[in-house]
């Protein structure tokens, strides 16, 4: 039994009666030694279809490349781990530092816009009274001083709290790649479009960093999508017969076709009519 966390959905969906379905991909090796590709669906510990137990594909695997039909795109790659991590895994240490600041200071600012006041048993001052800010005058019994009654202050926020959260998003912005010269920003003094220019192409090297990941990813799953149209796909070829009896055929597509005729038209020369 798989237990996975429960969402709160925004238009109150349901999920008491839902199962959860697995798709589960797992090798083997054959008689022969060959390492195969099986295919499983259960649900609630009930099986629902496993490809060992098709005589067609017990042998055989349920794909014959007998690779997993899923390509991870890892940009950092990691001991142990198909997926590797990614720049959120990088940076989210570092937004995570920023955000508990973040609501740490603003309680601080709720706090210290808020009045309070510390308050003996025996300074005789009307509780309601003090607490209600429509009230002009507060009555109190007996005479009050400083040992029985005093406003609580909060602390303000000191210089270096902001100066380090400053510094912790310019840390951020250092690792995600995330500066002004990849948004068009310049730096102080640089005017020159070639300065520019180089700037904003050096701002970018993550961004072809992560692209050179994904093309490589994208290679992988086209290998893939080959192999599966070379088991599964079986459309006969259309053939055009042109010329006559005797003649070599020749396909409507691919290598072989017919190119489309085009006409040229040339330059008339000086004199032409």
């Amino acid at each position: 039994m798989l237990d996975v966390p429960h969402y709160i959905h925004d238009g109150g969906l349901d999920t008491s009666d839902k199962s959860v379905v697995v798709d589960w991909y797992y090798k083997k090796l054959s008689p022969e030694g060959r390492s195969v590709l099986h295919y499983c669906k259960f649900c609630n510990g009930v099986v629902l279809y496993a490809s060992e137990n098709d005589p067609a594909l017990a042998e055989r695997g349920f794909y014959d490349h007998g690779k997993y039909p899923f390509v991870f795109d890892a940009l950092f790659m990691e001991e142990d781990s198909p997926a590797g991590f990614g720049y959120i895994d990088v940076m989210k240490e570092c937004q995570t530092a920023i955000d508990k600041m973040n609501h740490a200071m603003d309680e601080n600012v709720l706090l210290s816009s808020r009045q309070r006041y510390v308050l003996s048993d025996t300074a005789g001052v009307n509780e309601e009274e003090l607490t209600d800010l429509s009230r002009d005058i507060i009555h109190v019994v007996g005479r009050l001083n400083d040992d029985s009654f005093r406003p609580l202050q909060t602390a303000g926020l000191q210089g270096n709290s902001l100066s380090y959260r400053n510094s912790r998003i310019e840390e951020l912005k250092e690792i995600s790649g995330n500066r002004d010269m990849t948004q068009g920003g310049t730096a102080g003094g640089v005017t020159a479009a070639s300065a520019i220019a180089a700037l904003q192409e050096a701002g970018s090297k993550l961004s072809r960093d992560m692209l050179k990941s994904a093309y490589r990813a994208f290679a992988k799953e086209c290998y893939l999508i080959i192999e599966l149209m070379r088991q599964f796909y079986d459309e006969e070829r259309i053939l055009r017969i042109t010329g006559k009896s005797g003649e070599r055929v020749r396909p409507l597509f691919g290598p072989g076709a017919p190119r489309p005729a085009c006409k040229s038209r040339g330059r008339r020369g000086a004199g032409q009519s």
